[in-house]
C-alpha cells in the first residue's frame, strides 16, 4: 500500500494539503458547537435569558453553517483527488499490461489483469477516499474533544477513556482474521472472471457439443466458493459496527449515570453534561471512523499489492521508437544460431538447436505439420519469447540487444487468427501506420484485394466493424489484417499461417504482391503445405522443433521424401 500511495497519491500533495486545511476548520466548528450549546442551556435557558439564547443561537447557526461549507469544500477536493488517482492508476495499469512480455502476460492471465485494473483499483480508491476523510478528522476530533472533556470535568472524562482499549482490540482482531480471507476472495473473483470469459469465447463449441449443463455446474461450483468466502468475510465485518455502537451506548449510559450524581452534588451543570455527552460521542465516533478505515485497510492492501505486482513489471523502456531501426535491419539476413526454446514447465523443447538463415528480400517459407514449432519460431523472432539457448542475429546485430519496440516497428505481422478492433476498416488498417497518407491507405487496401469489397459497402472504408468484426467473413477479416501489415511498409513482413481463410484466387493474387514486395521487404511465412508455398525462394522444413531440410521447392521435392511432397 505504501508503494501505491507514493506512486499515485504523492503527486497530489498540494490539493491534499488544502483538503487537510478544510477538514481542520470543519473539525474546529464541530468542536465549538457543544460549548456554544452548553452556554445556551446554562446561561440562557436556565436563567431564562432570551437575549443570550438569541445571541448564542445565532452564533451556533453561523458556526454550523461554516462547518457545512468546509465539509462541502473538503468533500469536493477529496472526490477530485481520488478520481484522479483512480484515473492515473488505471491508465498506468493499462500501459503496463500493453508492454508486458508475453510470458508475464500468460503468467498473470487475461481475467486477473482485468480484475486488477478495474475491481482492485476501485477497492483501493474507496480506501483512499475513506483515508482522506478520516486521516485528519479522526485525530483532530479525538484530541480536541478529549482536551475539552478533561477541561470540563476530569473525573467524568475517565468514563470515556475506559472502553477505548476494548475498541482497539476488537478492530485488531477482526482485521487480523479478515486479511487472509480477502486474499482468497480476490483470487476466487479472478476464477469467476476466467470462467465467464471462457464460456463466452467458447459458446459455439459448448452449444455444439451440448455441454451447457456441465458449464453451468462448473460455474455454479466456482460461484459457490466465491459466495462462501464472501459470506465469511461479511459475517466477520458485520461484527465491527454493532460492537462499536454497543460500546458507545454503554459509555453514554455510564456518562449520564455519573454525570447525574455530579449535577446533584453541584459539581456539574446540565449544559455541561449535554456538551460532555456530545464530546463523548465525538471521541467514540472518531475512534469508529478510524476503525472503519483500519477495517478497510486489509482489503485495500490486498488490492494494492495485486496492482503493484503488475506495475512492478513496468521496467520496459519507454523511450521513443528509434525510427532508424528500419534502415538498420533492411536488406539483412536473419541468422538462427543453435536456438532452443522451452515453454515454462515444459519438459521437451518447442524448438531445438535451430540453425537457419532467413534470406533478405526473398520469400522465406517455414513449412511443417501441427506442433512442428512454426508459430513458436515466429513468436521468438518477434521477441514475444526469448530463446532458452542460442542467439538470433540480424546482419551483425544481436536481436537480444535490440529494443523490443524498435524491433517490432521494423516488422509487419499477420497472425494465424485475425485480430481486429472496434472502429472502422480504415482505423484497423491504419493501426499498422497511423501516419500513413490516404494514398498509402488505398494502396494497402488494393494490395490486400479489399478495394472491390469496400466499394460495395455503403460507408466504404469508414464502415464500422462490430465487436470481434462479426459483420465480416473470415476471408474479409484476414485481408484487413494483411492490409494492416502492408501499410506499415516494414522491411520485414511475417505471415503466420495466415492465408487459410483466403480463397484460391486471392491467394494467387497475394503471391504476386509478395514477389513485388521483396524489392523492399523480406517475407517470412509459415504453412503446413509445401505445395501452397512452392513459389517461395527459400523453404525451411520444421519437424518437432528441428530443421530437417532447407532449399527451394524443386530441390526439396526432388529428394526421395514423401513428407515434403505431401506437405506433412
Amino acid at each position: 500500500m505504501k508503494e501505491f500511495l507514493q506512486k499515485f497519491v504523492s503527486p497530489y500533495e498540494k490539493p491534499i494539503f488544502i483538503i487537510l486545511i478544510f477538514i481542520l476548520l470543519q473539525a474546529v466548528t464541530q468542536l465549538a458547537l457543544p460549548l456554544i450549546m452548553a452556554v445556551i442551556v446554562d446561561e440562557g435557558i436556565v436563567n431564562n435569558n432570551i437575549s443570550q439564547i438569541l445571541l448564542m443561537g445565532s452564533v451556533m447557526l453561523a458556526v454550523a453553517g461554516l462547518g457545512v461549507g468546509f465539509a462541502i469544500l473538503s468533500n469536493y477536493y477529496i472526490s477530485k483527488v481520488t478520481q484522479r488517482v483512480g484515473r492515473d492508476a488505471r491508465e498506468e495499469m493499462f500501459h503496463t499490461i500493453a508492454r508486458l512480455p508475453r510470458l508475464k502476460f500468460e503468467f498473470f492471465g487475461e481475467s486477473t489483469l482485468t480484475t486488477r485494473t478495474t475491481n482492485d483499483s476501485m477497492q483501493v480508491i474507496q480506501f483512499i477516499n475513506t483515508l482522506l476523510r478520516v486521516v485528519a478528522m479522526a485525530p483532530i476530533m479525538f484530541i480536541g474533544a478529549m482536551i475539552l472533556a478533561i477541561w470540563m470535568n476530569p473525573t467524568l472524562s475517565l468514563v470515556i477513556l475506559t472502553p477505548l482499549p476494548l475498541i482497539v482490540l476488537s478492530v485488531w482482531f477482526i482485521a487480523k482474521k479478515a486479511t487472509p480471507l480477502f486474499h482468497q476472495v480476490r483470487d476466487q473473483l479472478d476464477h469467476i472472471h476466467l470462467a465467464i470469459r471462457e464460456t463466452l469465447d467458447g459458446m459455439k463449441i459448448i452449444q455444439l457439443y451440448q455441454k451447457t449443463k456441465q458449464e453451468k455446474q462448473r460455474f455454479k461450483d466456482i460461484n459457490s466458493n466465491y459466495y462462501g468466502l464472501s459470506l465469511s468475510v461479511n459475517r466477520l465485518m458485520t461484527f465491527l459496527t454493532p460492537t462499536m455502537m454497543l460500546i458507545l451506548n454503554f459509555s453514554i449510559l455510564a456518562i449520564i449515570w455519573v454525570g447525574s450524581s455530579l449535577i446533584s452534588s453541584g459539581n456539574l451543570q446540565v449544559g455541561q453534561l449535554m456538551a460532555f455527552i456530545q464530546y463523548a460521542m465525538q471521541i467514540m465516533f472518531s475512534v469508529v471512523m478510524a476503525s472503519v478505515a483500519l477495517a478497510a485497510f486489509p482489503r485495500a492492501t490486498v488490492s494494492a499489492s495485486r496492482m503493484m505486482e503488475v506495475l512492478d513489471e513496468s521496467n520496459i523502456s519507454k523511450e521513443p521508437i528509434n525510427e532508424t531501426i528500419r534502415k538498420q535491419v533492411s536488406h539483412k539476413s536473419i541468422y538462427f544460431n543453435d536456438v532452443s526454446f522451452y515453454y515454462p514447465g515444459a519438459e521437451k523443447p518447442a524448438l531445438f538447436n535451430v540453425n537457419l538463415t532467413i534470406k533478405p528480400n526473398k520469400i522465406n517459407a517455414i513449412v511443417g505439420g501441427t506442433g512442428s514449432g512454426k508459430s513458436t519460431l515466429i513468436q521468438v523472432l518477434l521477441k514475444f519469447y526469448n530463446p532458452s539457448d542460442g542467439s538470433i542475429d540480424i546482419g551483425s546485430s544481436s536481436l537480444r540487444e535490440l529494443n523490443d519496440s524498435d524491433w517490432r516497428y521494423a516488422v509487419g505481422y499477420v497472425p494465424q487468427k485475425s485480430q481486429l478492433f472496434t472502429g472502422t476498416i480504415e482505423d484497423n488498417v491504419r493501426f499498422g501506420d497511423m501516419k500513413a497518407t490516404n494514398q498509402e491507405l488505398f494502396n494497402a487496401l488494393d494490395e490486400a484485394k479489399l478495394s472491390h469489397l469496400i466499394e460495395e459497402l455503403p460507408n466504404k472504408h469508414q464502415t464500422v466493424l462490430k465487436p470481434k468484426a462479426s459483420n465480416m467473413s473470415g476471408g474479409q477479416k484476414q485481408r484487413i489484417t494483411v492490409a494492416r501489415a502492408f501499410i506499415s511498409n516494414a522491411p520485414i513482413l511475417m505471415f503466420d499461417d495466415s492465408m487459410s481463410a483466403l480463397d484460391y484466387q486471392t491467394s494467387n493474387y497475394l503471391r504476386e504482391v509478395f514477389q513485388k514486395k521483396t524489392k523492399e521487404s523480406t517475407i517470412i511465412m509459415t504453412n503446413q503445405d509445401i505445395n501452397t508455398v512452392k513459389y517461395a525462394d527459400h523453404i525451411i522444413i520444421l519437424e518437432k522443433g528441428k530443421v530437417v531440410a532447407t532449399g527451394t521447392y524443386e530441390e526439396l521435392t526432388a529428394k526421395d521424401n514423401n513428407f515434403y511432397v505431401k506437405g506433412g
